[in-house]
């Protein structure tokens, strides 16, 4: 028999788990963000900031206003 404690915990690991899975594929999966991370991307130094290329995470009015501004960086 479940109680209810059960079932808020296994909730909790449902929404942990599912965030986590999204986390994930909105990294790896290409979209009009730009290209998608390699599927082993979180062991890599470079995505936490430890060195490697800098990822550019802001946008400027200025990289708006610029005709020449590509954001998948090609």
């Amino acid at each position: 028999m479940y109680s209810s404690l059960v079932s808020v915990g296994l909730m909790f690991m449902n929404v942990v788990f599912f965030g986590l899975l999204t986390w994930y594929f909105d990294v790896v999966v290409e979209s009009n963000r730009g290209r998608g991370q390699p599927f082993y991307f979180f062991v890599l130094p470079s995505y936490w900031g430890f060195g490697g290329k800098k990822r550019r995470t802001r946008i400027t009015v200025d990289d708006l206003r610029n005709p020449t501004y590509n954001i998948r960086d090609e």
